[in-house]
């Protein structure tokens, strides 16, 4: 999904277009209420309950997390000037944290001595 959106992005920025995400046909700003209707139906039709448009900002900050973003990494994509904010919408499963501490054993353990020798 991650690759499909950036493609996408990519694609809109070569274009010129706006800073919207959401946008109409021609390329205009959305009206609150017509993205809420879509977003109802886009949940309809995947048949997942009712969601709210700030619902995906807990789901960015927890799929960013899932790929390893760090809490400031994320604090900076979502525009949040504390991080205890962002920490309200990360939420890793036990999975997804065992998939960030493997790499763990993989960081380069260098001494100060190393260092300055």
């Amino acid at each position: 999904m991650v690759d499909v959106v950036r493609q996408v992005l990519q694609r809109r920025h070569s274009e010129g277009a706006t800073g919207l995400v959401f946008r109409t046909g021609n390329g205009t700003e959305y009206e609150g209420r017509n993205v809420y209707h879509a977003l109802q139906r886009a949940c309809e039709a995947a048949g997942i309950g009712k969601r709210r448009v700030h619902d995906l900002r807990h789901t960015t900050g927890t799929r960013l997390g899932e790929l390893g973003l760090n809490a400031y990494q994320i604090a900076a994509i979502l525009d949040h000037s504390q991080l205890s904010t962002t920490m309200i919408y990360i939420d890793l499963d036990e999975n997804a944290k065992a998939k960030i501490t493997q790499n763990f054993g993989k960081i380069p353990t260098t001494t100060c001595t190393q260092l300055t020798q």
